[in-house]
């Protein structure tokens, strides 16, 4: 059992949190021969022309913000889209297609259809040496491959990007949404690095919590935003303390949760789609627990190491203090 509270949580965060660095390299590796086989596809007559420079990676493996296992990695596969011509009709985009790929993905009313692309490209996953599985999502907008030689799965996203700068995804009805997830990409980075590169392990630890259901559960995105946002408006001294800023971030969570939380990409608008019943449980939850993250802080302080990391195995479990 660890002597102090700092201890216990980098011996915490090595066993139960992090990923392991190998295993980060080798899913990169994957990732990568996983988008080189797909470049192919677009090599053939009856696939769209795919373009490699508008590929990206999005989610918390790219962000690195994911925590234990390593279940899945997101990524959006780029298609050309040379000759389309994209507009926007109320709160969806329609995209026409140059005569070359009218056949492939449009419906009668002569634009592309985002659900028959999602179809398409689904349908060639199988030439994918190593494949096992393929399922689009209930919701329309990616697929879900899994491959015989990786415990993880990869769920893809075909997008068109844009002369004015941004992505164009399946919104799940068959027409197209916008969305730009480097601007989350560059904004963790940036407020990360402005703490010296500590927010990126509590975040982690925050979603080990989230992942205990011990409450609602919390979406992900709206997590890593709640607690993105509290950093980005505050200053950093240099000091750094684990355990002092678990209970911050809780104390922050119980307030925001009841509120609206506005996506930072600008897109969205409101993110917090959680009814109210659930706001307020989670909210006295995170509560509770931040009361009780400011006893451990004290009794730490105090030099009561074991009273501290008793207090804080009991808001992560039994593993915290093994």
């Amino acid at each position: 059992m660890s002597k102090t509270v700092n201890s216990a949580f980098r011996a915490f965060l090595d066993d139960e949190v992090n990923l392991d660095p190998d295993l980060n390299k080798k899913a990169r590796n994957s990732r990568d021969y996983l988008l080189a086989n797909i470049a192919e596809f677009g090599k053939v007559t009856d696939f769209f022309d795919l373009y490699s420079g508008f590929n990206l990676y999005y989610g918390s493996f790219a962000g690195k913000t994911k925590k234990k296992p390593l279940d899945d990695i997101d990524l959006m596969v780029g298609f050309s889209g040379d000759g389309y011509v994209y507009h926007k009709e109320e709160d969806h985009f329609l995209i026409s297609v140059n005569d070359k790929n009218k056949e492939y993905g449009c419906t009668d009313d002569g634009y592309l259809n985002s659900r028959k692309v999602i179809e398409l490209l689904k349908s060639r996953l199988y030439q994918i040496s190593n494949y096992q599985k393929a399922d689009v999502h209930r919701n329309m907008q990616a697929i879900t491959l899994q491959l015989s030689s990786y415990p993880w799965n990869f769920d893809m996203v075909p997008c068109f990007y844009t002369d004015a700068g941004f992505y164009l995804i399946p919104n799940g009805y068959g027409k197209w949404e916008k969305t730009d997830p480097r601007i989350d990409n560059k904004r963790t980075t940036r407020i990360n690095q402005k703490f010296d590169g500590h927010l990126l392990e509590l975040i982690r630890l925050v979603k080990y919590l989230n992942s205990r259901k011990l409450t609602i559960t919390i979406p992900s995105y709206l997590l890593e935003v709640i607690i993105l946002n509290y950093y980005g408006r505050q200053y950093f001294n240099g000091n750094w303390e684990i355990d002092d800023n678990l209970k911050l971030v809780f104390g922050e969570i119980a307030t925001e949760i009841l509120g609206s939380v506005i996506d930072p990409k600008g897109i969205q608008g409101n993110i917090n789609t959680l009814e109210w019943e659930d706001r307020l449980k989670i909210s006295t939850f995170f509560d509770k627990i931040a009361k009780e993250a400011g006893n451990a802080v004290l009794q730490r302080i105090i030099g009561n190491e074991q009273v501290a990391i008793e207090i804080w195995s009991s808001i992560f479990g039994e593993q915290f203090k093994k």
